[in-house]
């Protein structure tokens, strides 16, 4: 069990931090930033709703993974 969380934990920091980065480069009409200011509760918004999505996606893969091995012994 706590491998798992540890895998989904990092899955989704990891997705998290990509989709920040990703949002921050392509910053086509100054969402994220402007030249004086920046707008970090829509950018953590993006990070923190991708490391939800990563979290939950690993999070049921290693659940079904452990059940599937469980289910063939």
């Amino acid at each position: 069990m706590k491998k798992g969380l540890t895998l989904s934990t990092l899955s989704g920091l990891i997705l998290g931090a990509i989709m920040m980065n990703i949002a921050w480069k392509h910053n086509a009409q100054g969402e994220i930033y402007t030249n004086k200011t920046v707008d970090f509760s829509y950018w953590l918004l993006i990070g923190f709703s991708w490391f939800v999505f990563g979290f939950i996606v690993v999070f049921l893969l290693v659940k079904i993974i452990n059940y599937l091995k469980k289910g063939l012994k």
